[in-house]
């Protein structure tokens, strides 16, 4: 069982790894990163001027800062392996950002 401490280290990690993606994303191909990250012109313009310090004074707020999108088809074709060629490109999007930031 988590405690509340741990609870909030675990949502500012969740932000600082967002934040950082998030900026990554945007810096890369804003217009992409606005449609998959589901955030407007104004935040992501925010977010990707935002200096290290501030990433993490922002991350470091006890409440998530993004949130879980499931689309129906998606979830459906997960749930029951029924993957199209169409759907699995969709959801390796992010995946792709996630590796270009591990490398």
């Amino acid at each position: 069982m988590l405690n509340a401490e741990q609870l909030l280290n675990d949502i500012r990690d969740a932000n600082l790894s967002f934040l950082v993606l998030a900026q990554a994303m945007i810096r890369e191909d804003a217009d992409s990163a606005k449609e998959l990250l589901g955030m407007s012109e104004h935040v992501a313009e925010l977010i990707g001027q935002l200096s290290p310090q501030q990433v993490v004074r922002m991350a470091s707020r006890n409440l998530t800062l993004c949130t879980l999108r499931v689309e129906d088809d998606i979830a459906f074709s997960l749930l029951t392996d029924r993957h199209t060629p169409a759907m699995h490109g969709r959801s390796m999007g992010m995946g792709a950002g996630i590796a270009a930031l591990a490398a």
